[in-house]
């Protein structure tokens, strides 16, 4: 498989996430063991850790469904903020979801963002909230990132990555991170095939 078909398939699974669980999960349905609901692997650590961060953060979503599905939007960092300001909001104790940090907040406004219509995704900013594409964009661009900054904007990256919209940037740092951090470097061969 070429990079290419992998995000072709990324998208053809984010258009299949109809429910708010499916939204915020990112998968469908119940899993057959001892969790209540399949999850998106990016979410094994968080599950992990605080097994009722996904819950309430699906029945926080649930009951603001309606005000983020029929709020016009500007951009996809007005969606991201809105949702960081429904799970995440230190000022309202029942909107502090813990356990919820940049990934999650990144992946469930990025599924809800593209089953919105208009889509509403990422396109000014690539978000690197995960330590590993954090680490591969400061191999690209020393000190890009820091402890506070999680979003850059795409024109910093987008010479290494021509053509590829924010959402692909912030893939491939994530697919391909481990060897950007061994060779120093990104190689658009490599997405020839995918690791």
């Amino acid at each position: 498989m070429t990079f290419l078909e992998h995000t072709y398939k990324r998208r053809q699974r984010f258009s299949t996430l109809w429910t708010t669980d499916e939204l915020v999960w990112g998968e469908i349905g119940p899993k057959l063991t001892t969790r209540c609901h399949d999850y998106d692997p990016h979410f094994d650590q968080l599950y992990a850790s605080y097994p009722n961060a996904l819950p309430e953060a699906t029945k926080i979503i649930q009951s603001h469904l309606k005000c983020i599905l029929y709020r016009p939007y500007q951009d996809f960092e007005e969606l991201y903020d809105f949702i960081e300001y429904l799970l995440c909001n230190p000022r309202i104790r029942s909107l502090n979801v813990k356990g919820i940090g940049w990934v999650a907040l990144y992946d469930i406004a990025l599924r809800m963002g593209c089953n919105l219509r208009p889509r509403v995704l990422p396109d000014a900013f690539v978000y690197l909230g995960a330590q590993k594409v954090r680490d591969a964009a400061n191999v690209l661009v020393s000190g890009i990132v820091s402890s506070k900054k999680f979003r850059v904007p795409t024109s910093i990256l987008a010479p290494f990555f021509p053509h590829f919209s924010s959402m692909e940037i912030e893939d491939i740092l994530c697919v391909y991170s481990s060897r950007i951090v061994a060779a120093g470097m990104f190689d658009l061969n490599w997405l020839k095939s995918y690791p």
